[in-house]
């Protein structure tokens, strides 16, 4: 190749450890053969500014090259300064007085652990990567260390976005918190059917010795665990649903927290084992969980979403969706006398239950046990109607085959429930038989406000139905006629026995030119199993507005 012309463009450059960098004159490049540290042997380039060519000052910049690489990216962690300066456009001092409190970069980066901090980046592009060992290792480093018993080494371990298969089951001891990006964010695929997914271990447990349920000291069960943020799924390919267990076993937990999780199951209604489920909440002896909330999850296609069988207390299910389920929450007692009661006082807020085979909440047990359960707020919708995503079509009026609630126990409450069977009971002309929304020992508070138009061409008329509940349903009616010139405003008081007798009591009293003349009465209509509170005589065209609650 012939050479047509050879250019070199010369730099100023020197040796500049001993005598320092001078001054360059503006756009001028100056080569530090050696850098400008006495103890230097890297090159360093600069280029320099003037005022008196426009620059905001006279110096020199430098300008990084890529022998700087291997000192930015480690060791200049250890030895750059930070302080927290903030967005705000306010002198923020993070040190005593005026002054700023100095940490190193790689002190500020600790402040916050990862996954990703235990993975090799290699291992990150595996799919078929079983990240069980990997988990485990994270959990057991940073809360069965040494340390475990201080309260600074109580970190929070975030999962990043990503699908982690996980073949063996994952165990959870005290003040673990694992924290993902979200729903189908952060998700955790569990591949085999031998174990739960996860599993609440004692704060006695070591690494590789895990102390499970059967072994929980009282001093030493688990306690303040929080699970948050991702997706907890059975692998459809891997997991047999017929064999599964629980998702996660949340056992002799104490002050715990299961907030923003989606459990996920691939239950169809062929598939009838019960630990094909999203959570279920253990004891052992004396040992209890208390105080466990379940908040914003998410529980599809299972056959149970919450389940218990031991004696567990207080716990919170609140703003929760419940969705192709056999049932939603399925509350029980233990066989062989190993329980004696059962959970109690669960306040149960805010939830919906969509499309569920039988009940949503059914506690089986005895009438001389008080539950307490609080049930407030939730809506229940194609429930109790042997309904699924698989046998769609099903369900609704006539198709009915339990009731939306069981409380086979006592003490328990339903305050501003919402069933669409109520809706459906009130819309239809069908001779099928409703089953009663809540069976069992039950107070039913609903506060909703009904209006009823009357008018003085009709005398006669239904103001509501409600399904009876089989032996004796007591209903508390309270209502105010508005009318041209006319108020008027009682208790109506209606028990419904057994042998189908409905007595209805007024107790009113009323202003104006009449009390409208109204006589109310209640018929027992056995083909639907409703009781239908209607009246007679009404001469005044105006409204009636009502509030209805029940026990039975």
């Amino acid at each position: 190749m012939a050479v047509v012309e050879i250019a070199k463009i010369q730099v100023r450059r020197g040796d500049a450890r001993t005598q320092g960098m001078p001054q360059l004159d503006t756009g001028e490049f100056g080569w530090a053969i050696s850098g400008t540290d006495p103890e230097s042997i890297v090159p360093e380039l600069f280029i320099g500014n003037r005022v008196t060519e426009g620059a905001a000052v006279t110096t020199n910049t430098r300008i990084l090259t890529v022998l700087d690489l291997p000192n930015i990216f480690s060791n200049s962690i250890t030895t750059s300064t930070y302080f927290y300066e903030g967005h705000r456009n306010v002198d923020i001092n993070t040190g005593a007085g005026d002054s700023d409190l100095i940490r190193t970069v790689k002190d500020k980066l600790d402040d916050f652990v990862s996954l990703y901090d235990f993975i090799p980046k290699e291992d990150l592009l595996s799919l078929d990567l079983n990240f069980s060992p990997i988990l485990q290792r994270a959990i057991d480093e940073l809360y069965l260390n040494s340390d475990k018993a201080e309260t600074f080494g109580r970190v929070i371990l975030k999962i990043p976005a990503g699908a982690y298969n996980l073949e063996d089951p994952v165990y959870i001891p005290s003040y673990c918190s694992l924290i993902g990006e979200g729903k189908d964010k952060t998700v955790l695929v569990f591949k085999t059917s031998a174990a739960a997914c996860l599993q609440f271990v004692g704060f006695d447990s070591t690494p590789g010795s895990y102390v499970t349920v059967s072994s929980f000291d009282s001093a030493a069960s688990p306690r303040h665990i929080i699970i948050s943020g991702m997706t907890i799924k059975y692998d459809p390919e891997a997991a047999d649903p017929s064999g599964t267990l629980p998702l996660l076993f949340a056992d002799g937990c104490l002050d715990s927290m299961i907030d923003n999780v989606k459990f996920l199951g691939v239950r169809t209604s062929s598939v009838t084992n019960v630990n094909h489920s999203g959570i279920k909440i253990r004891g052992q002896g004396g040992i209890t969980s208390r105080n466990l909330r379940i908040t914003n999850c998410v529980f599809q296609s299972l056959y149970y979403g919450v389940f218990s069988d031991h004696d567990i207390e207080d716990t919170v299910v609140d703003n929760c969706r419940f969705e192709n389920l056999h049932r939603g929450v399925n509350y029980d007692i233990a066989s062989g006398g190993v329980h004696l009661t059962g959970p109690v006082r669960t306040r149960f807020t805010r939830n919906i239950f969509h499309t569920i085979y039988e009940e949503a909440i059914s506690v089986a047990g005895s009438t001389d046990v008080y539950s307490n359960h609080i049930l407030s707020q939730n809506s229940y919708i194609n429930v109790g109607n042997g309904s699924s995503y698989d046998t769609p079509g099903l369900g609704d009026i006539g198709g009915q085959v339990t009731s939306i609630i069981n409380f086979e126990t006592s003490g328990n409450v339903s305050d501003y429930d919402s069933f669409d069977r109520n809706v459906q009971i009130n819309s239809t002309t069908t001779a099928a038989a409703f089953i009663v929304p809540v069976a069992g020992n039950a107070s039913l508070i609903d506060h909703r406000v009904n209006n009823v138009a009357i008018s003085d061409s009709s005398a006669t008329g239904s103001i509501v139905k409600v399904a009876h509940s089989g032996v004796t349903t007591n209903i508390k009616l309270q209502y105010q006629i508005t009318a041209s010139g006319i108020t008027r405003w009682g208790d109506l008081t209606i028990v419904c026995s057994q042998s189908s007798i409905v007595d209805v009591t007024d107790n009113y009293k009323y202003t104006g030119t009449s009390d409208t003349g109204i006589i109310f009465n209640g018929t027992f209509d056995s083909g639907n199993n409703t009781i239908i509170i209607g009246y007679t005589g009404n001469t005044v065209t105006g409204t009636l507005t009502y509030q209805l609650d029940q026990f039975y």
